[in-house]
């Protein structure tokens, strides 16, 4: 998926070590491809971890030294973002900063490596390991107590050549990075995770920016991969229950097995050679997984993990194959939508109109959660009402009944502890809630409506003309996104893009506003696809060719389909 939104430079803190760099850059090229129009820089910088080497990692203040001076360079407006190894970061991320997106997962294995021998149960007793993990010399001395575990500090180039030079039999090292450096020949070996369990989040990229960049973790939402972020997020969550740290050897791994999350961890003793394990399966995890993700986002502002939709592969053949499509809504919310038009070959093409944010003043908000039990009715104006406006899991009244104006509402809801919110049988949206049967006669009930600031009082209106007592409370507001359309006007201008899709009003604003008179005269060319009469009302009132297409998501990607066959025919 390609981007225009976004700004002309952007800047990437990263640690100077090879593999560092080959991370750095593999996020630069993502983000180019993303973004053509963004320059993007790497100001490379040597830690404290880098510095000190003839120590233990766990002696001199554990794997949190390999990003503090990232994060300071940040903090100064130095750099925007840092990529890291998910192994590196620490479980609760430091205040002022979020972890923006989690890329696919390489190969999560440990590797042996060895001149002398094929695998680990070839070693002979006395032989010399080397590894810088408390967790590999746990597990090891518990497998094999006959062996010597010698420290090894240094990257990965440094380490194989203490192994070439014969200070030791064999070294372990992650997988992922020896394959990433081109060294995946020097393996004799992959250490399944029976026999040594891989550290949490191994073989993951993480992406950090300041949690005030709102309109870069927007931006950066598309490099995260659903599948990957989940099981990183139970992996971290098990390693923060147990409060593990470079001082305790502890290990996890998620694994899909169909619909299933398998979680498998363990803890070991420093001192012994005792240890723990236990495993887990989630049932209908994968079911559940996208409508886990708002939750996860959430988190964010409280350093824990955050979570965005999945970027789409690249498209595939079908009835939309060769046709750029503009996706307007906001990047969190455009993940799941681009995926379905390059399932259908499409290449979508993301400038979100709009940027959600939190709201100016949360207090309100916290004081209709600590008293939802006077309420009857709730309304959620949207998914970002789900989003930002749901209590935290499990403190949802269960007399409480929910309604929403569409199923994508619905099932955000679902994902963030609200279940079984009614829908409209008509109409997406608050004219077929009121049409609902059950709100015909509202008298006497207590209504509570989450929406974003400055919403339509339509719904509040109608349903005090029918009785009910309503208090409305704003759960985020709404920004139009930073700098030009300078992007989008490159598209449109090489003709990469074929139709427009809009699904709000106050996105078409946006993007006309910024498109400026070059710009909008291009996108009057293109079809403006609309869910809803007073969107498409707006959307031609701008010069725009809008095509109505009610039904939501579905409906859109019918109106795209026939328009694509009609267009195929006629040419």
């Amino acid at each position: 998926m390609t981007s225009p939104s976004a700004p002309r430079r952007l800047v990437i803190a990263t640690r100077e070590s090879a593999l560092a760099l080959w991370q750095a850059e593999h996020v630069r090229t993502r983000l180019a491809g993303l973004y053509p129009h963004t320059h993007v820089d790497l100001l490379g910088m040597t830690t404290q971890g880098d510095r000190v080497l003839d120590r233990p990692l766990a002696a001199i203040g554990g794997k949190g030294l390999f990003i503090k001076e990232l994060e300071v360079a940040m903090a100064e407006g130095r750099a925007d973002l840092a990529v890291h190894s998910l192994k590196d970061l620490p479980m609760e991320m430091p205040s002022g900063f979020a972890l923006a997106a989690v890329t696919a997962r390489e190969d999560p294995r440990d590797a042996f490596v060895s001149h002398r021998y094929a695998r680990l149960a070839d070693l002979p007793d006395g032989a010399v390991v080397g590894t810088s993990s408390l967790r590999r010399e746990a597990q090891l001395r518990e497998r094999f107590p006959a062996i010597e575990v010698k420290a090894l500090r240094g990257n990965v180039n440094t380490r194989l050549r203490k192994l070439d030079e014969g200070q030791y039999d064999a070294i372990i090292l992650a997988a992922a990075g020896l394959k990433r450096l081109g060294f995946g020949d020097r393996i004799a070996d992959l250490i399944a995770p029976e026999d040594c369990l891989p550290a949490v989040g191994q073989g993951a990229l993480a992406i950090e920016c300041r949690a005030d960049r709102h309109d870069l973790i927007e931006l950066l939402a598309v490099l995260g991969d659903t599948a990957t972020t989940l099981v990183a997020t139970a992996e971290r969550a098990f390693s923060r229950m147990l409060s593990g740290n470079c001082h305790t050897p502890l290990a996890a791994h998620g694994d899909w097995m169909g619909d299933r999350l398998w979680l498998r961890g363990l803890v070991a003793s420093a001192r012994s050679r005792r240890s723990g394990r236990g495993r887990r399966c989630r049932r209908g995890a994968g079911a559940r997984a996208r409508r886990q993700l708002p939750r996860a986002r959430r988190g964010a502002a409280r350093g824990r993990m955050n979570v965005h939709a999945l970027a789409p592969r690249e498209p595939a053949r079908g009835p939309l194959s060769g046709l750029g499509i503009v996706v307007t809504r906001p990047a969190r919310q455009a993940g799941a939508f681009a995926q379905k038009l390059a399932a259908l070959g499409a290449t979508p093409i993301a400038w979100p109109a709009i940027v959600i944010l939190p709201p100016d003043d949360p207090a309100p908000l916290a004081r209709v959660h600590a008293t939802l039990d006077r309420y009857d009715l709730a309304f959620f104006i949207s998914a970002n009402a789900a989003e930002y406006g749901a209590p935290p899991v499990g403190r949802w009244p269960a007399r409480l009944s929910a309604y929403a104006p569409g199923p994508g509402t619905a099932e955000a809801l679902a994902g963030v502890g609200v279940p079984d919110a009614r829908i409209p049988a008509t109409s997406f949206d608050s004219d077929g809630l009121l049409a609902l049967p059950e709100l015909a006669d509202v008298q006497g009930k207590r209504v509570i409506i989450f929406r974003g600031s400055g919403g339509r009082e339509q719904l509040a209106e109608v349903l005090a003309q029918r009785g009910a007592t309503v208090e409305s409370v704003d759960c985020y507001r709404r920004a139009a996104p930073a700098g030009d359309a300078h992007g989008i006007v490159d598209v449109l201008r090489e003709g990469r893009a074929h139709a427009l899709t809009l699904t709000s009003s106050e996105g078409a604003d946006n993007l006309m506003r910024a498109a400026g008179d070059e710009g909008r005269a291009l996108l009057a060319r293109l079809p403006a696809f609309v869910p809803h009469p007073r969107i498409a009302d707006r959307v031609r009132a701008l010069g725009l060719d809008a095509r109505l297409t009610p039904g939501g998501d579905a409906g859109l990607i019918a109106g795209l389909l026939e328009w694509a066959r009609v267009r195929t025919t006629s040419a």
